[in-house]
């Protein structure tokens, strides 16, 4: 998350993405906000499953 953070305080005006976006010219703050939503509720949902022992075949099944 740092790093997108970091990424978003260059001054670029076109980005390339190595992924399947490729060139982005406009809205890359709400494309990195979005993205960095996406991060955050995942990492809640792995804390939320975690949040009572789990044994390895429960981890590996879900």
């Amino acid at each position: 998350m740092a790093s997108v953070k970091r990424l978003l305080a260059l001054p670029a005006s076109i980005w390339i993405t190595s992924h399947h976006m490729g060139i982005i010219k406009a809205g890359v703050q709400e494309l990195a906000e979005r993205y960095l939503g996406v991060i955050r509720e995942r990492e809640e949902k792995i804390a939320d499953f975690l949040s009572r022992p789990r044994t390895l075949d429960e981890i590996a099944a879900a």
